[in-house]
Parts: structure tokens; sequence; C-alpha cells
């Protein structure tokens, strides 16, 4: 009867670390949630990003479209010239034009789930040891009457 009590209770404690450990280092758990939380702010400040760089990109075009001097301003800042003219370097000047950066590059690994044997084995030699410290225990009450 004994021995049924002590894996009862072995099991239950077992359970109930699994629980835990699943609630808080679990794949759905509270640190899995809050790294998901973090990459999706990411990607939000990234939409974001890209839809000013949209917006001011479409503001560039509809200029080139409508003024032609425009694109050779545009054309000479990136280094074309037309016929008959000549480029000149001045050491130690640079060009003022601001290239644009497409989003941050974001590490596709945060979107997988990690499994939960570690928190099944973590659980299970809890488990067994309170089993194992439960026999040695009894058996130094039993020495002692």
């Amino acid at each position: 009867m004994k021995a049924i009590i002590r894996i009862s209770v072995s099991a239950y404690i077992t359970l109930f670390c699994f629980i835990i450990l699943n609630i808080i280092w679990g794949s759905c758990g509270v640190i899995s949630y809050n790294e998901l939380s973090k990459y999706k702010d990411t990607l939000e400040t990234n939409i974001y990003d890209l839809e000013d760089i949209n917006g001011n990109l479409v503001l560039d075009s509809e200029k080139l479209i409508s003024r032609p001097d425009d694109i050779k301003i545009q054309a000479r800042e990136i280094g074309w010239i037309a016929e008959n003219e000549g480029l000149i370097q001045v050491r130690g000047y640079k060009t003022n034009k601001t290239g644009y950066s497409m989003g941050k590059l974001l590490s596709s690994e945060k979107g997988k789930r990690t499994d939960n044997r570690n928190n099944m084995i973590i659980a299970l030699l809890v488990g067994v040891s309170i089993y194992i410290f439960s026999g040695f225990f009894n058996g130094f009450r039993l020495k002692d009457k």
C-alpha cells in the first residue's frame, strides 16, 4: 500500500513539474510568447519603415514622370553622364544621396517551435528522485521504531 502511495505521489509531482515547466519554458510558454511578441514588434517596425520608403519612392517617381530635368539630375547623382559631358571628381567630397535599406534581416529560427523533451526529462527526473528519496525516508522511519 505504501508503494502505491509513493508511486502515485511521484506521478502527481512529475505531472505537476511537467505542467509548470511547459507553462514557463514550453513551446507555447511565457518565454516563447515574449520572444514571439518581440519578433512581431520588429516585423511591424519593418513594415512601417518599408511603407515610408515606398511613399518616398512614389513621390520621386512622380517627380521623374512630370519633370524631365529631374531625370537628368537623378541620373547624374548615380553616375550617368550625357554625350559630350565629362565627369569631375573632387577629393573628399561625397554626395548626400542616401540609399534605402530594405528592412532588417530576421532569423527564421524565431518562428520554429521547440520540443518539450527537456521539460519531460526534467519532470521525470524530479518524479523518480521523489520516489527514491521517499523510499529512503520510509526506511529511516522504520529503523527508528
